[in-house]
């Protein structure tokens, strides 16, 4: 593996250590980038986050094509790490820019309405985010009836991803699509002491577009909570 490469393991070490395993093991065993051995060994690991630290130390030892079929094997269920990896090599902006970007207020006119299923993927994730998504709902002022009608049909809808989801839409639904942006939702997360899930989002929204000035497009479809249809709705462009 070359050096690029490996720094980019490096940089984005924290994300990939909570990967799940098994769910990238099979590509990387078809294509030839671990062995029956190395994945036995990676197996013999106690921990999910033991046997992504294995692998991480065991990819630099696999030519030159490993990180491009690694980041093939994310692809599926970690698609926002895969685009992070890739970006290091597009000339995007890191995240220490972005972060300085949204400091400076340049994100403000940038709804999450378009990313709301990734950016639900990257606060399952969280484990402070989902033991108290709750309290970011507080803080994003979406009202306690609504809370309470979310913590009631989430033990049949889909758990804490259908929790933190529904949380996402209501919280656009009642701000609006111009001003439910990634500005206002990292600020929403370091008030909450989120600031781990913050800088993921950061680092999901640097990897995510080619130019910070881009227009927010109105496709957001509004939830239909308590009436049935417990689905995330599909998020399409018009």
């Amino acid at each position: 593996m070359i050096r690029r490469d490996r720094d980019k393991l490096i940089s984005h070490r924290m994300s990939l250590l909570d990967v799940t395993y098994y769910e990238i093991s099979p590509h990387l065993i078809q294509r030839f980038v671990l062995t029956t051995e190395m994945h036995e060994d990676i197996e013999s690991m106690r921990t999910s986050r033991m046997k992504m630290e294995k692998l991480l130390s065991i990819l630099p030892t696999r030519g030159e094509n490993a990180m491009r079929e690694f980041i093939t094997a994310l692809r599926p269920s970690y698609g926002w790490i895969a685009r992070q990896l890739e970006a290091d090599d597009s000339g995007r902006r890191n995240p220490s820019q972005v972060q300085n970007d949204l400091n400076l207020g340049n994100l403000e006119d940038v709804s999450i309405a378009n990313h709301i299923r990734d950016i639900t993927q990257i606060f399952k994730r969280n484990m402070q985010v989902v033991s108290s998504w709750n309290m970011l709902a507080y803080t994003m002022n979406i009202s306690r009836t609504t809370i309470a009608d979310i913590k009631r049909e989430m033990s049949y809808s889909g758990g804490h991803e259908w929790a933190i989801f529904t949380m996402l839409e209501a919280w656009v639904d009642q701000t609006g699509n111009s001003r439910a942006t990634f500005t206002k939702l990292v600020e929403l997360l370091r008030r909450e002491g989120m600031n781990n899930c913050a800088e993921e989002v950061i680092e999901y929204w640097s990897s995510s577009v080619e130019s910070l000035n881009i227009p927010f497009q109105n496709v957001h479809q509004p939830r239909n909570l308590g009436r049935g249809n417990h689905a995330p709705p599909v998020i399409t462009d018009v």
